[in-house]
């Protein structure tokens, strides 16, 4: 009866939020691409590619997970009977991502919602082997039927930081018989174990694993790269500080610090990143209004003058962009949002700056810092400290990076330790 209730409330909250939904699909275009497949509705086409072949169903939610996925599909098709596949995503920049690197042979869809008629739908026609998941998207009603089912579910890379396990506290009587669903679930510490474990996760599926992403730091899009490093020639050797992954309230700070920072570095050039690109406009309005000299990267070509300003309003170059910084602010961290993951730019042994707030990635934060190879900031003055002093110090950039990569180095080996704990839930042997 429960679940039934639960439908009701599903639907009407849906049907209540589907005006952003419908915003979203006019802001983003490819967002409306493929909509009907969140509810359950496979082409034709794709059901018969995987047509009675019962596969593995992998979730990836976006870009981030998605390049975990990628990585993940690589090494069980280096199994000597690997079992066929399907990767899912949510958002649609994860898609395109996963659009552009997935082998051929392996489908792509769009996960379905949390109802029975959209997931129940997908499970009928395709009857999948086994769910695993990647860190995130625990949805209860999805999860329970699994588990009704005896399909094994696992969830890779999972952390739960201090702040969010009291909502799932909350609504553990909800989640109680979904978490049963898990047959494996691979952490990244065992601070998340404790807590995954009390929510009432089964003990012996946890194992902690490590963080997949020190596996999966630099991937290789080689004439993406070199796309991107061409266009942005016109910066020749001026030394350029990338704010990536920033939320709003950042932007106005970064700029401010930038005026400052010009002063004592009249060659500096700043590249912005907003973690939605969909912000775009927004930032690009502010920069007009403060009259700065910018462009933005979907309008680089060979004709563009020289800009004090690079506004990335594009999906999958921010990693490429790291490569050419020289000093790093990761966004998400100084306003209060829970932090971004900084293995990625600092994969480039680049000095990587972040603020306060780096709830979301509490034990990747530590390992920087513990081995002093990163900074971590109070306030906005400390940040623009900080950035002026390595700015004014290559030999400190150098030696902030080459500890990056140590620590990087020392953390590898997540993907192969959770690769083995999947044969033994999938019964596949790599012998």
């Amino acid at each position: 009866m429960m679940w039934w209730i639960y439908e009701f409330v599903f639907w009407a909250g849906l049907l209540l939020a589907s005006p952003y939904y419908l915003l979203r699909m006019k802001r983003r275009g490819g967002y409306a691409r493929g909509f009907m497949e969140r509810f359950g509705c496979l082409s034709e086409a794709k059901f018969r590619r995987i047509k009675g072949k019962r596969p593995v169903w992998i979730h990836a939610v976006s870009v981030g997970e998605v390049d975990l996925a990628l990585v993940l599909i690589q090494k069980i098709l280096e199994w000597p009977s690997p079992p066929p596949l399907i990767l899912s995503t949510t958002t649609s920049t994860g898609h395109a991502q996963a659009a552009r690197k997935l082998p051929p042979n392996i489908p792509l869809i769009y996960y379905p919602l949390d109802s029975i008629f959209c997931f129940g739908n997908v499970h009928r026609r395709l009857s999948p082997q086994a769910l695993i998941l990647i860190e995130a998207e625990l949805w209860p009603n999805h999860l329970r039927f699994c588990q009704g089912r005896n399909l094994p579910v696992a969830l890779l890379n999972a952390r739960l930081s201090e702040r969010c396990q009291p909502r799932y506290k909350r609504f553990q009587w909800l989640f109680a018989r979904a978490f049963h669903a898990f047959h494996l679930v691979t952490l990244q510490s065992h601070d998340d174990l404790q807590r995954l474990e009390q929510l009432g996760f089964p003990k012996p599926s946890l194992h902690v694993v490590g963080s997949l992403k020190y596996d999966t730091a630099l991937g290789a899009e080689t004439d993406r790269r070199a796309r991107l490093m061409s266009d942005i020639a016109f910066l020749k050797d001026r030394p350029l500080w990338v704010a990536g992954s920033t939320h709003p309230g950042e932007e106005e700070i970064v700029l401010e610090i930038f005026t400052r920072l010009r002063k004592n570095h009249p060659k500096l050039a700043l590249a912005l990143a907003p973690r939605h690109v969909e912000r775009s406009p927004e930032i690009t309005s502010l920069l007009r209004e403060r009259g700065e000299s910018f462009i933005l990267r979907s309008e680089i070509n060979p004709q563009t003058p020289s800009a004090d300003i690079l506004l990335l309003n594009t999906t999958g170059e921010l990693k490429y962009l790291y490569e050419r910084a020289t000093v790093i602010f990761m966004g998400k961290s100084l306003v209060g949002h829970g932090g971004q993951n900084i293995i990625e730019p600092a994969a480039f042994g680049k000095p990587v700056l972040f603020g306060p707030h780096m709830e979301n990635f509490p034990t990747i934060a530590a390992d920087f810092l513990k081995a002093g190879a990163a900074i971590q900031f109070a306030n906005a003055a400390e940040l623009e400290a900080h950035t002026n002093r390595l700015l004014k110090n290559p030999g400190e950039q150098s030696g902030l990076g080459k500890k990056a990569l140590e620590v990087i180095r020392q953390n590898r080996g997540a993907m192969d330790r959770t690769v083995r704990e999947l044969q033994r839930v999938l019964k596949c042997s790599s012998n």
